[in-house]
């Protein structure tokens, strides 16, 4: 199962296109690894080819990939109401994924976060360690919870 494509089980295969296609499948295989499920693996896989198709128009490779790419297309898939609540999660996990590979290579850390990112990551941690939350279900969570805190608390 692992050799299949993630095309053959029905992504239709003009998704994999620009410079994250080739990773796509192995990203798949590592999401039905965790734990999720197929259709949830295709939405997830969905948003990080569009990421690609992205990158490739703007012809970004994929070693400039970073978190500074990925907040521009959030923020434009946002301007055009195509941003879903759990787009974020998703490309974050994809950048894991990439780190974890030795396909990027790790991030700088952030030199300050704010309150809410602050409060979000204390409550991540929260679930893990009090509730004992799997990483996934933190990662389904989370959106919910900077969607409740930006609304409340953001000026």
């Amino acid at each position: 199962m692992k050799n299949q494509s993630f095309f053959n089980q029905g992504l239709p295969q003009h998704l994999y296109a620009g410079p994250l296609a080739p990773h796509l499948d192995s990203f798949a295989v590592e999401l039905s690894e965790q734990g999720y499920a197929t259709a949830t693996s295709k939405v997830k896989i969905r948003v990080v080819s569009k990421l690609s198709q992205w990158l490739q128009k703007r012809h970004i490779v994929i070693e400039n990939l970073n978190e500074s790419c990925i907040n521009k297309f959030i923020l434009y898939r946002k301007k055009r109401n195509l941003l879903r609540n759990d787009d974020q999660v998703a490309l974050k996990q994809f950048i894991r994924f990439l780190r974890d590979e030795g396909i990027l290579s790790a991030s700088a850390p952030e030199t300050k976060a704010s309150e809410i990112q602050h409060i979000e990551n204390n409550f991540a941690q929260y679930l893990q360690r009090e509730r004992g939350l799997s990483q996934v279900t933190i990662d389904n969570y989370l959106p919910i919870i900077r969607r409740f805190l930006t609304e409340r608390f953001h000026k």
